[in-house]
């Protein structure tokens, strides 16, 4: 069996969790500017813990997986619009 790519779009994944020290880690993070267009950045830190959580179960099972983490959510509070949250599944 080949390998299986899978992408989370969450809130990023804390690099620095014990857990993570001899594993890979592939993101990036997707806003959307004033303009409406979205900018891919090369960071993926989880201020929230949500993301890193969803990695480690997904990491754990899938030992044939690729995953990159898609950081969309930022700050505090894990809300985005729907109209953001379109743009970034087109960017993708």
């Amino acid at each position: 069996m080949g390998v299986i790519k899978i992408a989370i779009l969450d809130t990023g994944v804390n690099a620095n969790h014990k857990e993570f020290i001899n594993t890979k880690l592939n993101g990036y993070a997707l806003y959307v500017n004033l303009n409406g267009e979205v900018e891919k950045r090369n960071e993926f830190h989880d201020e929230l813990g949500h993301g890193t959580a969803v990695f480690y179960l997904i990491n754990k099972f899938s030992k044939n997986a690729e995953i990159t983490n898609i950081k969309i959510f930022h700050g505090k509070t894990a809300n985005i619009s729907q109209a953001d949250f379109e743009k970034i599944l087109i960017y993708i």
